[in-house]
Order: structure tokens, then C-alpha cells, then sequence
């Protein structure tokens, strides 16, 4: 989980840090608003990414029951949030509500490996 996490949380620091100028390059001046937009985009980015390897593994453990609940319900709480925000807080409710439905994807997903987690800790003592 380690690796791939550090890569993205990497890779989306630089793209928050650059915005302006890639935004710059890739769009028209009309498109600037879209930066308030990159923070939330980047932090659900860097929370999926950290949750891949534990999806994965739930596909090899073959808990696919586990599997299908997480992919059904991060879709099902990411609209819901936006859904529920959109009238609050505007176009940006869907950016927060991604990165809202993937932390409590990972909090799921730790739940759903505690006995593993509290097997490697136990084989440390």
C-alpha cells in the first residue's frame, strides 16, 4: 500500500503545486475556476489509490461479497454526498464527496483486513 500511495499522494502534491500552469497549457483562460476544484479531486485521488492494493486483495482472498459491497457502495456514497452538498456548497460538492466516499472506503477497507492487521502485529511482539 505503501508505494503506490506515496507515488500518487507524489504525483498530486506536484500537480497542486503546478495548477495554474498546467491549467494554463491545457485549457482556455475560461477554464481557471477549475483549480478550486484540483484539492479535493487530488486528496479522493491519493485515498483511492491508498485503498487499490486492499481491493485487490480482496479479489485474490475471493471475499467478493467484501468486494462488491465496497465498489457498489463507494458509487452509492459518492453520489448521495454529492447529491446532499451540491445545494450547500455548490460544483464543488462533487469533488468533496469523491474524497469523502474514498476515506470511508479505506476505513471499510482497514476494517475489512483488522484480523490481518492484528495478526501482524501479533507476529512482532
Amino acid at each position: 500500500m505503501g508505494k503506490v500511495t506515496a507515488m500518487t499522494a507524489l504525483g498530486s502534491i506536484s500537480i497542486f503545486l503546478l495548477r495554474d500552469f498546467i491549467i494554463s497549457i491545457v485549457f482556455t483562460h475560461q477554464f481557471q475556476p477549475v483549480k478550486g476544484l484540483l484539492t479535493f479531486q487530488l486528496v479522493g485521488d491519493v485515498l483511492k489509490m491508498a485503498g487499490w492494493p486492499l481491493r485487490m486483495a480482496l479479489v485474490i482472498k475471493l471475499r467478493s461479497t467484501w468486494y462488491m459491497l465496497v465498489e457498489i457502495g463507494v458509487t452509492i456514497a459518492q453520489v448521495g454526498m454529492t447529491y446532499f452538498l451540491l445545494p450547500r456548497i455548490g460544483l464543488e460538492a462533487a469533488t468533496v464527496a469523491y474524497a469523502l466516499a474514498w476515506g470511508a472506503t479505506l476505513i471499510v477497507l482497514l476494517y475489512a483486513f483488522k484480523g490481518y492487521w492484528y495478526g501482524l502485529h501479533r507476529k512482532e511482539i
